[in-house]
């Protein structure tokens, strides 16, 4: 035999050393918060002053004085500053900086005019604005006509005005004229994009133009009126001398003095377009008025760039108001159909031409033109090949385009461009269309700055990157989006984290970029984040040196790299206090050392940090106007989560209060903030809390749900979740998770997403939904509905364990969520499995739950695991392993933190059995205050035994204490017989229900009930004749406890509470009835009894076989299951099993029912045997305490050492019959050997069978015979024994007359009738029952001293009674037929083992075993009236021999038989010498009428259990297998075994060995059994007979040349069959 697997090798703790704490880590955090100078950012401070200083010094200076000169440090210092402000991301500063700069410049401007005073403004503007673009300018006109973008929308309106003014001083007008004249054209896209423009300023400078630029008076005259009309100002504000109405008319006349040259012509239309938007009302200036008389109104030069496209014949001219809608350029395929080289070139610039036309138009976006624009990226881009001479031109064409895209505020038409310039890449692969596409992406998210495009640009740009052909061109293009000015706009640290992160992992690939290159275009925050993507090297270990301790701990942190130590020039101290990270510092610290102890799976340092995190961050200072940072959001839902992981619930409490004191700062977090509290609350069981907090709890309405983020709406449901479970609220639940989340939500309970949720939100959907899942089967659990409860876990876990293949891709805390959904899965699943009584798959998920918690190496979860491991183990008595976990456990408790972990910390004390400790560490932990609101320390007393009060007990833990209310009323009873020799006999004595007639008695009085008539002490077996005993009390406390028990609703306990009840209930029936001396026990106790008992034992083999059912095919459909679900079956089947015992009295059955078990209380054998034929049920409890007999030096045999002996005879048998073994026999000394081993294992098992017969049963024999009484001859026996009492015992012998005295019940004077007078140990038999009987007396009042009786006398007169009974009897020729034709025993687990049909008493006997009374009312109403059943043998057999190969002798005995049987009888099937199938041996048990399997085991190894459980019907069955009904022992939990497995998928019989045969013995007693039962012919060739397979298999046992050790080991299972 192989060894036996052992679970807890798959228990094993990670062998990495979890951290303690260390004295780095105190130390970094004590430093935390301290005002020390990090000395290597003291030079840039001091700089920044001194800058600043300069700069005042500047200003103060008198503009006379000032000269070029005094400029250039300053101008250096500026340059510096920016440069070190940028490198530390200190955005803020950088904005103070610039107003500085600012206000230089403005300083210049009041210099005396000079040459190189205009030099040092000029650069100064374009220095200032190119620190501080991405895009760099080099000409005053490119900062006048640059775009508000990221980072410059603050100040460069102030810019462009310093601009226009130095260019007024210094009399630039005319050089820049064109340049001011776009600017004002286009000013809502260069001016008013500034909120905060101040248009007076504006307007000054308007009129300096106005008067200075002679030829563009009436542009910059229709502008300023505009601009009145724009902002409501009125005209004498700015000119007094003249009304509005004469500068009108000027204006109009000084457009018919322009030169027909002029620019003025080109600009005019779009100024007076302009103009008229604002000014709608009739007026003397129009369009005609402004220009020459013949002159064209609709301006020749745009529209007859249009014309000359080649248009259709349709009206296509400009108007006063605006471009009449032109139709779509596919109506004119003349212009983009040429393809020849010069029409080409022609069409390219003319397209050229007209979109820098459109752009000086400024008109209103039309159709028309969107269209035009439409139709020539379509040809561009189809045209790119046969561009390719004319890339400049196109370049310009692109240029133009986004110009129009930017004027009319086209983003989508942008991105079409782009995507044209990226094909033009694709086609010339020219680098220069990459450079420009990517500049014109990252150009349109700096101006316009969307959510949506700034997740776009990271898609597109990575897209560019892969298409680059070298790694030069790839860090380019990577630099371009990975930059400062990119992220400029983001002040939150998350944030700009996450948006790194995102740009590095989708566009880093391919890509090496320069560290100079990186340090020119990124903060050292960014290249903190970017190094997290790129291996260690010595160079960025010298960029790190350069970093201050605040971005490395943020490196650190991201990276998860702790083994980096900080280089020596970075300090520990605090960074400056303007950089990024500066109001970031304790909490970046905080978080590395945090996700240092989730990183190690620890939490050892955890104390440390929280202490470290309320002490310098919670209780900083905080403003009105402070608001919570992203970055510290996350952190405090991480930090929260990882105390409740690692059980750190009263932190959790004690920071949700601090969060509490400063609620408007922490109410982004407030929601999962009271999710944890709640959590934590439920752990520590703290039922005041609970109950305060639900009535200041705020529900979310059906409107909120609908608006609520994803994220709130979980956290809410989470709270939710856990009201239900505490107030057992199923149709609470019901209401939300049916009826209104699918309606107003209805994609949180998606787990396929339909929705397209995002990658965060989907996981925390699925996370959700396992909770869901898991929470819906708890309730079902408590509410009894096992099959919903498994269905509903089954798939949480299929949901958990989904996760769990991708935990790697998952975030910290999405893993820490999957860990405790998985570990809470496992556990509801096995105590679901575990509460009907189940034992298989609470092993495996067991298994299961530590393999998988084990790999994942999370201490707290360990511990937690391996608890349920232990507590399994305790469970089904595997005391081994249970051991082998306890030391486990006590290793992984180091590595928690008791002293904050107190649900550890009580199991840890409980497991260790240091019970008194538990009360002491509740208090410390709670204190004073606390202690009186958690139930915690009544759950450990519960736990431990004790009673609490019913109303303070909660509902999940009732039967709990049902169970030790029971527990401590027998206690109660034992405790008052504990110092009185009497009652103590009752537990050394077997006892019997019924058994005294139910009538009232009168004894003669002797002065007490308890006086003998002669008084002596001298009683045997150290039976006191106690003269004074009071038995009110303790019948009144046994009544009391009988009503308890019949009051509680059974099917609310779990099954080894069931169980506990049902012999509790069993031990105080029987100390009732025989301690009462007119006891008039009833009959219906004993059927509930009877109930009670059986309920344990078909409850896990009715739920076996539906669980079985369920498939794959729950996960189908991953929605809730209503409550209730199967629950009306289930109500069917219990009515039906509580109804079962009336339903046997209904007919007359041929057969007696006789249950064998183990008392756990006593350890004394309970047999029930229930008489079909006279529907009498009755109990009998044999004492295996002390030997029954009168002789003291007979031996006696306890269970213990009865059950360690089988054990060890099986286990020495089993190993001498593996491979291992027989394989090393080699030689006849080694054979000798062997067999010599065999014999003395099958003597030493007859010699155990015998003391059980002698030992155990001895007189009680007669209990299991199948004969019936003749009544018409009892009569005459039973008058005779009672006079046979009156004559012998003294307490009758001068008294009254027989039938005064008690009357023993009928069936235990039968007994005596039933016993074989032949047998050798007769005499002591017959003794042994008249003991039996005197102790009956005894406890119902009639004492006699046993040495003053004489036993000689009275065995020869019953003996001569009972002869006088035979001979009536056996002299009839119906004796032999006066008897029930079956026997079936209901073997507990515990005695299964036993091989009870060959104890001699019971070898001659029909006998087949069944699991309960249940399961044969089950197989009778499947099968029908007939009893025996019917099986035909000439048709559908099915067969299969040594599939295994390894059994030739075996397969060499019945080859031939098999292929005959095959071919000679229909539909038969037959496999020989191969492994079947699943589907053949799955067909063949399904589809035959008889079957027979002959090989190793039972077949699992062919077709799972599961799969037979789920059949319908199966055939009666051979299972000749070793060990093919072997049951391994699972405690309080119902074994199983292959054999009830084919019981379950409706076999009506099958038989099996109980442990491993050997080949040959087996093979000599299936040829036997086939010959008997008719299926093969004997050794003369004929069929000896059909007879029944209980008789065939007792007739076969002998020829087992080891007729114990082989001949024992077959045992039938199920109804009685006669082959036909």
């Amino acid at each position: 035999m192989a060894n036996t697997e052992e679970p807890l090798n798959e228990v094993v703790i990670n062998k990495t050393t979890y951290a303690r704490p260390t004295e780095k880590i105190e130390k970094t955090l004590s430093t935390l918060g301290k005002e020390n100078i990090n000395h290597t950012f003291v030079s840039l401070e001091e700089r920044f002053q001194e800058t600043e200083n300069a700069v005042s010094s500047f200003l103060k200076k008198n503009a006379d004085q000032l000269i070029p000169y005094d400029v250039d440090p300053l101008h250096n210092s500026l340059l510096s500053c920016y440069f070190h402000l940028r490198s530390i991301h200190a955005i803020g500063q950088v904005k103070l900086l610039v107003k500085k700069h600012l206000s230089i410049i403005g300083k210049l401007l009041t210099a005396k005019v000079q040459k190189d005073m205009l030099i040092r403004a000029s650069e100064e503007i374009i220095s200032l604005y190119n620190e501080n673009n991405m895009d760099k300018k080099s000409k005053l006109d490119d900062v006048l006509q640059s775009d508000f973008k990221l980072g410059n929308i603050y100040y460069l309106s102030t810019l462009k005005i310093l601009t226009l003014q130095l260019i007024i001083k210094y009399n630039l007008v005319d050089e820049y004229k064109e340049t001011i004249l776009e600017l004002f054209l286009h000013d809502d896209r260069y001016f008013f994009k500034d909120p905060k423009l101040k248009i007076n300023l504006l307007i000054k400078l308007l009129l300096n133009f106005f008067a200075k630029l002679d030829d563009c008076k009436t542009l910059f005259g229709l502008k300023f009126l505009q601009y009145l009309k724009q902002f409501d100002i009125d005209f004498s504000t700015y000119i007094k001398n003249i009304s509005k109405e004469v500068f009108e008319k000027k204006l109009i006349s000084s457009s018919h003095k322009v030169n027909r040259d002029s620019c003025y012509f080109y600009y005019i239309r779009s100024y007076f377009y302009q103009f008229q938007k604002q000014v709608t009302q009739l007026n003397t200036i129009t369009i005609q008025s402004l220009l020459y008389e013949d002159s064209d109104s609709s301006i020749k030069d745009s529209d007859s760039l249009v014309k000359s496209i080649d248009f259709p014949k349709k009206e296509y001219s400009y108007t006063t108001s605006q471009v009449s809608e032109k139709p779509k350029l596919t109506e004119s395929s003349v212009y983009f159909s040429g393809t020849t080289i010069s029409h080409l070139r022609q069409k390219i610039k003319i397209t050229l031409c007209l979109w820098n036309s459109l752009n000086l138009d400024s008109q209103t976006i039309t159709k028309g033109l969107t269209n035009i624009f439409d139709e020539t990226l379509i040809w561009l881009n189809t045209n790119l090949r046969s561009l390719e001479e004319y890339k400049e031109d196109l370049f310009s064409t692109f240029t133009a385009l986004k110009e129009f895209c930017y004027f009319n505020h086209e983003v989508k038409r942008l991105r079409n461009l782009i995507n044209v310039s990226f094909n033009g890449y694709v086609v010339f692969k020219d680098f220069e269309f990459l450079r420009v596409a990517t500049a014109m992406m990252i150009e349109l998210y700096l101006v316009e700055h969307t959510q949506e495009l700034r997740s776009s640009i990271i898609v597109m740009i990575s897209k560019f990157i892969e298409s680059a052909r070298d790694k030069a061109q790839k860090s380019e293009l990577f630099l371009q989006l990975y930059n400062f000015f990119v992220t400029i706009n983001i002040e939150d640290i998350s944030e700009l984290v996450t948006f790194c992160q995102q740009i590095c992992s989708q566009c880093l690939k391919s890509c090496e970029p320069q560290f100079p290159q990186i340090l020119r275009s990124c903060s050292e925050i960014q290249t903190a984040i970017l190094l997290t993507h790129l291996p260690i090297s010595r160079q960025t270990t010298c960029i790190m040196s350069q970093w201050t301790s605040v971005t490395f701990n943020l490196y650190q942190l991201l990276s998860q790299n702790t083994s980096i130590p900080a280089p020596s020039t970075v300090s520990t101290v605090r960074s400056p206090r303007f950089h990024y990270l500066y109001n970031y510092e304790v909490l970046l610290k905080v978080s590395f050392f945090l996700n240092q102890e989730m990183t190690q799976h620890s939490s050892s340092n955890l104390p440390q940090i929280l202490q470290t995190y309320e002490k310098k961050w919670l209780r900083r200072s905080i403003t009105a106007d402070t608001t919570i940072s992203l970055l510290e959001i996350k952190f405090t839902k991480i930090l929260l989560q990882y105390l409740n992981f690692c059980a750190f619930h009263k932190s959790v409490i004690s920071l949700v209060e601090m969060f509490k004191e400063n609620e408007r700062y922490y109410r982004p977090v407030m929601l999962v903030s009271e999710k944890y509290v709640l959590e934590a609350f439920v752990n520590l069981q703290m039922v005041e809390k609970i109950a305060t907090f639900e009535k200041q709890y705020t529900l979310f309405s059906e409107v909120t749900l609908r608006d609520a983020s994803t994220t709130d709406v979980i956290d809410f449901l989470h709270i939710q979740l856990l009201l239900f479970f505490w107030n057992n609220d199923p149709e609470s639940f019901t209401n939300l998770f049916h009826l209104t989340i699918p309606k107003t939500r209805p994609e949180i309970l998606d787990v396929k997403n339909s929705a397209r949720l995002g990658v965060s939100d989907y996981v925390n959907v699925l996370l959700l939904n396992v909770q869901v899942h898991l929470s819906a089967s708890r309730l079902n659990l408590i509410s009894d509905n096992v099959i919903a409860a498994v269905t509903e876990a089954k798939k949480a876990l299929k949901l958990a364990s989904s996760l769990l293949k991708k935990m790697f891709k998952l975030s910290p805390s999405s893993r820490l969520c999957v860990i405790r959904l998985l570990s809470e899965t496992y556990s509801v699943l096995s105590d679901a499995y575990i509460s009907i009584g189940i034992a298989r798959e609470p092993e495996f998920y067991m298994k299961e739950l530590s393999r998988v918690i084990c790999e994942l190496r999370e201490p707290t979860w360990v511990f937690r695991s391996l608890y349920s491991l232990f507590e399994y183990y305790d469970l089904t008595v595997q005391f081994h392993l249970k051991g082998v976990t306890l030391q486990k456990l006590n290793k992984t408790f180091d590595y928690l933190q008791g002293a904050y972990d107190i649900h550890s910390l009580t199991v840890y004390l409980y497991s260790n059995g240091e019970i008194t400790k538990i009360t002491q560490s509740l208090e410390l932990y709670f204190q004073f205050t606390d202690i009186g609101t958690t139930f915690l320390p009544s759950y450990w007393n519960l736990k431990c035994g004790s009673v609490v009060d019913d109303l303070k007990c909660l509902p999940c833990y009732r039967p709990l204490n049902i169970v030790n209310k029971m527990r401590r009323l027998l206690r109660q009873v034992l405790k008052l017989t504990e110092h009185n020799a009497f009652l103590k006999e009752f537990f050394k004595s077997s006892l019997a229900i019924p058994s005294i007639k139910p009538k009232h008695i009168d004894l003669p009085t002797y002065g007490s009930t308890t006086e003998s008539p002669r008084s002596s002490n001298m009683t045997p077996r150290t039976k006191s004749l106690q003269q004074k005993f009071e038995r009110s009390v303790i019948v009144q406390k046994l009544q009391r406890m009988k009503k308890y028990i019949e009051q509680v609703n059974i099917h609310t306990l779990r099954h080894a509470e069931q169980h506990t009840v049902s012999n509790i209930y069993l031990s105080t029936i029987l100390l009732l009835s025989n301690i009462e001396a007119d006891s008039t026990f009833l009959k219906d106790d004993l059927r509930q009894s009877f109930f009670l008992s059986d309920l344990s034992r078909y409850v896990p083999f009715y739920y076996d076989r539906i669980m079985s059912c369920l498939d794959k095919d729950i996960y189908n459909e991953m929605s809730i299951l209503p409550f209730g679900y199967m629950a009306k079956q289930i109500a069917n089947e219990r009515a039906k099993a509580l109804s079962m015992q009336q339903e046997l009295d209904k007919e007359l059955l041929d057969f007696n029912v006789i249950s064998i078990d183990i008392c756990p209380l006593t350890e004394n054998l309970v047999l029930t045997k229930y008489e079909g034929q006279s529907h009498r049920r009755t109990t009998l409890r044999i004492s295996l305490k002390e030997n029954r007999s009168k002789d003291t030096h007979c031996g006696h045999l306890s269970f213990s050492a009865a059950l360690e002996e089988m054990n060890t005879i099986v286990e020495e048998n089993n190993k001498t019959t593996s491979t291992e073994v027989t394989t090393q026999i080699t030689t006849p000394e080694g054979r000798k050997k062997w067999w010599q081993s065999r014999y003395q294992l099958d003597k030493r098992l007859e010699q155990l069978l015998e003391k059980i017969c002698n030992f155990w049963i001895n007189g009680f024999a007669g209990y299991f015979s199948p004969h019936l009484i003749d009544q018409s001859h009892f009569a005459e026996f039973k008058s005779g024994f009672y006079e046979v009492l009156h004559q012998t015992l003294p307490s009758r012998k001068n008294f009254a007359t027989p039938s005064a005295f008690i009357e023993i019940e009928d069936w235990i004077l039968e007994i005596f009738l039933k016993l074989d007078p032949e047998n050798d140990n007769y005499i002591n038999m017959i003794e042994d029952l008249l003991y039996f009987v005197f102790d009956i007396l005894l406890f119902h009042g009639e004492e006699n001293a046993y040495d003053e009786i004489d036993l000689g006398q009275c065995y020869v007169q019953l003996v001569d009674k009972i002869k006088k009974y035979q001979s009536h009897v056996c002299n009839t020729t119906t004796y032999l037929k006066n008897q029930v034709s079956h026997t079936f025993l209901i073997v507990s687990s515990l005695c299964h083992i036993f091989p009870w049909e060959s104890i001699p008493f019971l070898k001659d006997m029909r006998i087949s075993r069944l699991p309960s009374y249940r399961s044969l009312v089950h197989l009778l109403e499947k099968k029908g009236a007939s009893f025996p059943i019917n099986i035909s043998l000439d048709t559908k057999l099915g067969m299969i021999l040594n599939p295994n190969g390894d059994l030739p002798r075996t397969e060499l005995n019945f080859k031939d038989t098999f292929r005959h049987l095959y071919e000679s009888t229909s539909d038969s099937k037959l496999v020989s010498g191969g492994k079947p199938s699943k589907e053949e041996y799955l067909a063949m048990i399904r589809d035959s009428n008889f079957f027979v399997y002959v090989g190793h085991g039972s077949g699992e190894q062919y077709a799972s259990l599961q799969e037979v459980k789920k059949s319908e019907s199966l055939a009666a069955s051979l299972l000749l297998g070793c060990s093919s009904a072997e049951m391994k022992r699972c405690g309080k939990l119902e074994s199983t075994n292959s054999v009830y497995s084919y019981l379950l998928g409706g076999s009506p019989l099958v038989l099996g060995n109980l442990w491993d045969v050997t080949d040959k013995d087996i093979d000599k007693f299936s040829q036997s059994v086939f010959e008997k039962i008719g299926l093969i012919k004997d050794f003369q060739g004929e069929i000896s007979g059909y007879k029944d397979i209980p008789d065939a298999v007792a007739e076969s046992r002998d020829v087992c040349h080891l007729k114990y050790l082989n001949g024992a080991a077959p045992v039938i299972y199920g109804l009685p069959a006669k082959f036909t």
